[in-house]
């Protein structure tokens, strides 16, 4: 007998009492697929996987954190975010960074980031016209 999902053991090895050993199957009862759980599932196990993982640490925001918490460990060095950058390959493993699933991981993550950029951007400007038109208010107030 072979595995239906990835992770999940031989149906003879499951123990009806481990939450584990249930949650794989409720993907496939009547329930689960009329709840599309196993699309969910799905796109979980899209997002969590080493490729996501290693081009979210290559991100510009990470590079900044590591550089921070290296400061914070010594702070007289002087660290720049190329020398974190130039060392992640010596980290991370060559076929978490190189191929065409690493790319396709961090073309999903620079998506995420100018999405978040985008929705920040429209944000401030909302924010910054609702206070333009407050102040203008105030000044017709005044006269």
């Amino acid at each position: 007998m072979f595995s239906i999902i990835v992770g999940l053991p031989h149906l003879l090895e499951l123990n009806h009492r481990k939450s584990d050993d249930l949650d794989p199957l409720f993907l496939l009862c009547k329930e689960g697929l009329d709840k599309a759980a196993i699309e969910e599932f799905h796109a979980h196990s899209q997002i969590v996987n080493r490729f996501i993982i290693a081009a979210l640490i290559q991100s510009e925001s990470s590079l900044s954190l590591i550089r921070r918490e290296l400061r914070r460990i010594s702070p007289n060095s002087k660290v720049s975010i190329e020398e974190i950058g130039e060392l992640l390959p010596d980290v991370l493993k060559r076929d978490v960074l190189e191929g065409d699933e690493a790319d396709a991981a961090l073309k999903t993550v620079k998506k995420s980031a100018q999405r978040t950029l985008r929705k920040k951007r429209k944000k401030e400007t909302s924010t910054s016209s609702d206070a333009e038109t407050t102040d203008s208010k105030s000044d017709s107030t005044e006269e």
